[in-house]
């Protein structure tokens, strides 16, 4: 009896964790659509990739929720860049993206617990 009780337990533990891995889905995305980006000379940093059925990015082994893209111009530049980042909250600004690249403080750097920069265009 008590090593029933275990696997139910077990098993219901295994299944809300895979309910719960990332992130809710977004309105109108379909279920079974998933992709991966691979890094390339166009701006691509880093392999990437989109699991439909776990509902979140992925990149070095590492899990995210969002896929953020953020516009605007870095200070002295001639144009606007854009920056997409993969990350675990959505409240990363332009400047603390751009920061990543220009900043020898690694207090500027993002933790990869909590976001990466994929592409920069």
């Amino acid at each position: 009896m008590k090593v029933r009780l275990i696997c139910i337990l077990l098993a219901a533990f295994v299944l809300c964790g895979l309910l719960c891995a990332c992130g809710e889905k977004v309105d109108g995305e379909a279920d079974g659509e998933s992709y991966t980006i691979e890094a390339n000379d166009s701006g691509v940093l880093k392999t990437y990739s989109y699991s439909a059925y776990l509902r979140c990015y992925s990149c070095d082994g590492m899990k995210y929720t969002y896929l953020l893209t953020l516009s605007g111009r870095m200070p002295n530049a001639a144009k606007d860049s854009t920056f997409v980042v993969l990350s675990n909250t959505e409240d990363i600004t332009f400047e603390q993206t751009y920061r990543q690249f220009i900043s020898s403080n690694t207090a500027d750097w993002f933790d990869p617990q909590d976001a990466v920069v994929v592409e920069m265009r």
